[in-house]
């Protein structure tokens, strides 16, 4: 994998992070969804966080990937899944403090309700 890749991976997986976590267009998703309950509300704290949201996403991304870079089988996908999942979180977690970003954009009192 070469650096253009890598930084082709990283954007992208950065954008959707923001996309879903944090863009206009998934708010009415992510307030309909902290409207389901408590777990919900954690559910959607999980999803705007963005190293939380790049662990996940890395390893669904790595696991895709692995055959493509050079490592076919389960030990291979294994890998790089858990290296991906690892390398997007960290990615994540920097360039939202880059950018300003901030922690996340619904977020919950002690009481469960769903702060705006």
């Amino acid at each position: 994998m070469s650096l253009a890749h890598l930084l082709v991976y990283t954007t992208t997986l950065f954008g959707l992070a923001w996309v879903v976590g944090h863009a206009k267009v998934s708010l009415p998703l992510r307030l309909w969804l902290a409207d389901r309950g408590k777990f919900a509300v954690i559910l959607v704290e999980l999803i705007e966080c963005p190293g939380c949201f790049g662990f996940w996403a890395g390893g669904i991304a790595g696991t895709l990937l692995a055959p493509h870079i050079g490592h076919p089988g389960w030990q291979g996908r294994l890998l790089v899944s858990v290296v991906a999942s690892f390398y997007t979180a960290g990615a994540n977690v920097l360039l939202a403090k880059l950018c300003g970003l901030a922690p996340g954009g619904l977020t919950s009192n002690n009481d469960g309700e769903v702060i705006t």
